[in-house]
């Protein structure tokens, strides 16, 4: 059990450089906000991803692509993997009273969609 917890903490940590790093190389970063919710929709049009995950925020992010809604909600998106660790990243930055910024990816549907975190 030890080096699951130490595995599991040093993808984490790794992901964390990986993500900051990324963060001052490329492009539409939001500015930081605060998670204020997560939601899990099993929704089986997910396809292979298996579920949705949308956030919501104490105030509205900046950067958000013209063509979506603002309606407070907005998705996590990519492959399998990736989702798993954002929505891991999102969970601890909220339970950490942490600020995140966020990397834009167009939208689905009317949802705005994150691509990348960056907790700060």
């Amino acid at each position: 059990m030890k080096n699951h917890v130490k595995k599991v903490a040093a993808a984490f940590g790794l992901l964390a450089v990986l993500t900051t790093a990324t963060a001052m190389a490329i492009g539409p970063w939001s500015n930081a906000v605060m998670i204020s919710g997560i939601e899990l929709d099993p929704n089986p049009a997910a396809g292979a991803y298996g579920s949705l995950t949308y956030l919501s925020f104490t105030s509205t992010p900046t950067g958000i692509p013209s063509t979506c809604n603002t309606s407070g909600y907005f998705l996590l998106v990519g492959p399998p993997d990736h989702l798993k660790a954002m929505t891991a990243m999102a969970t601890s930055a909220m339970l950490a009273g942490r600020t995140v910024k966020l990397y834009w990816n167009g939208c689905t549907g009317p949802y705005p969609n994150i691509y990348l975190i960056s907790m700060q």
